[in-house]
């Protein structure tokens, strides 16, 4: 079942919001009560819609870093209990049939992998083992494959760069922005693609390529496609945004680069996340480019009624963000996976 309501999950799993706050008098919140919270991220129905999977996030005051992993708990009620046993642990996708959870984990010093976990019983083994890293798993239709992102380039001579002299030497720099704090330099080669994987295991394939990050890969309903989003500006930080949705067949001879993809939607805006209706409609929370700049500017509600057809926005008197958020601790920090909006099952409403 693709992208199921995330309100019964609420239910089930508000518990353990509150479950580190301890009932006593009240007093005026200090910094030391941040440790004690505990969220709730990513929830995910299982198909047969009978379990929640989600990312369950605290904090490790010692180590000053947040902890997450992949909890479960039932629609009908009762207490969630945890499914992984590693502290960075999110995404959880359960495959189609519901008898496999894939997820990503990331080890000390390592960079996150896909894992698999059975639901009939035993460990989780890993799917992946790039160099680049591999997350934002999407099982296709049939259970057969994994598209996913990875900024692995297998171009590059991971021994020649790792053989690197600690002191290197001077860069010309082109670009306005060339580093971000806590990352350094812009690793240029190493920008972020599609992929796909058969899911009982196998070499992956690269599906995309160029110097864009290729983002948010899903499969299309007919699995014929992996749909993913893309900004191609050439320079994105002094630009509006102009993000499109494209797609590229799953089985091409060799990574499409640049334009080689598919054009699914053309906007002239932010696309955040998005769905698509059995008749092929696609809905998505965007932010269209104001033709003057303003100080704030809301997501909409846009939707297109199929590949290549105008955009039009169902919220455009709506005084309202739509699944806004607040930048704060009252969120996720970690492993916040996409807003929870869906078709209704007739097709003629959108949840979100």
């Amino acid at each position: 079942m693709r992208r199921r309501l995330a309100f019964l999950p609420a239910a089930c799993v508000a518990a353990i919001l509150t479950a580190s706050i301890v009932h006593a008098a009240p007093r005026p919140m200090v910094e030391q009560d941040l440790f004690k919270l505990t969220w709730v991220a990513d929830p995910q129905i299982s198909p047969d819609g009978a379990r929640v999977a989600f990312t369950r996030v605290t904090v490790d005051s010692s180590a000053d870093e947040y902890r997450t992993a992949i909890w479960v708990c039932e629609t009908s009620g009762g207490a969630p209990r945890p499914l992984t046993s590693g502290t960075r642990d999110a995404q959880p996708r359960w495959s189609p049939d519901g008898r496999t959870l894939a997820f990503v984990r990331a080890a000390e010093g390592k960079p996150a992998q896909i894992y698999l976990l059975p639901m009939t019983g035993g460990e989780a083994t890993p799917l992946t083992r790039l160099k680049g890293g591999a997350a934002s798993p999407h099982w296709s239709p049939d259970g057969r494959r994994i598209a996913f992102s990875s900024s692995t380039n297998p171009a590059v001579d991971d021994d020649t760069t790792k053989a690197k002299p600690k002191k290197e030497p001077g860069r010309v720099i082109t670009e306005p922005v060339f580093r971000l704090n806590n990352a350094g330099y812009f690793d240029r080669e190493h920008t972020t693609h599609v992929w796909v994987i058969d899911a009982a295991g196998g070499k992956p394939r690269q599906l995309t390529a160029g110097r864009f990050n290729e983002l948010a890969p899903e499969w299309s309903r007919d699995g014929r496609s992996v749909y993913f989003t893309s900004d191609r500006r050439k320079e994105p930080w002094f630009e509006k945004a102009d993000d499109n949705l494209y797609a590229v067949a799953p089985d091409v001879a060799k990574p499409v680069d640049g334009v080689g993809a598919r054009t699914i939607v053309d906007y002239d805006g932010a696309i955040g996340d998005w769905i698509e209706a059995a008749d092929g409609r696609i809905a998505f929370v965007g932010g269209l480019n104001p033709h003057q700049d303003h100080s704030y500017d809301q997501n909409d509600l846009m939707i297109t009624d199929g590949a290549g057809r105008p955009v039009r926005s169902l919220t455009a008197d709506y005084d309202f963000d739509i699944a806004g958020g607040v930048g704060s601790d009252q969120h996720a920090p970690r492993g916040g996976g996409q807003r929870p909006f869906a078709f209704s099952a007739d097709g003629r409403s959108i949840l979100v």
